[in-house]
């Protein structure tokens, strides 16, 4: 998140990366989701509505939000994929070994 961060905020976004969900409610949604989801989770303070927060202003600034998010996760994925674990077991059980295949222009 916090290379993602500074991503947006070369874009002119005007994001802060924390790991502080806030107090209360925030902070118990965001604790909530990371230890019952068992998966990656982000927590995204949206200002409350006002002359800055219009939802003319917000909902770009989310869909770019969420599509970099996106992309971040698409580029783990592709990593994962391209690093698989195999496991081979030959006639002797003896033998079997585990390594790492690399796969396109990996060495």
């Amino acid at each position: 998140m916090r290379s993602l961060s500074k991503d947006l905020k070369q874009m002119g976004l005007d994001v802060i990366y924390s790991r502080d969900a806030g107090r209360y409610l925030c902070d118990f949604v965001y604790y909530c989701s990371l230890h019952h989801g068992h998966v990656r989770a982000a927590f995204i303070h949206v200002p409350a509505s006002g002359s800055m927060a219009t939802p003319d202003r917000l909902v770009p600034l989310l869909q770019t939000v969420i599509q970099a998010m996106l992309k971040q996760l698409e580029a783990l994925q592709t990593a994962k994929d391209h690093m698989t674990t195999v496991s081979k077991t030959p006639e002797d059980p003896t033998m079997a070994t585990s390594g790492i295949v690399h796969t396109g222009d990996d060495p």
